[in-house]
């Protein structure tokens, strides 16, 4: 056998040995954005979001293009 197919058939043999798929969501509620320095802190983040968007919705920052 060529060794790429051999590793294939491993491959194979190993998922099918292994059950099935596990799969994790990483949306929903639950999340924080935190800075660097701990200095700006805003909790319950649900995803998907932008940080920008989590920040002005916690009221942490004003419209960045408000004049």
């Amino acid at each position: 056998m060529r060794p790429l197919l051999l590793l294939a058939l491993a491959a194979s043999a190993a998922a099918a040995a292994a059950g099935p798929p596990v799969s994790a969501s990483l949306l929903g509620p639950g999340w924080s954005l935190v800075n660097a320095n701990g200095s700006v802190f805003v909790d319950a983040v649900t995803m998907p979001t932008y940080a920008l968007a989590a920040l002005q919705d916690a009221g942490a920052v004003g419209n960045p293009l408000y004049r």
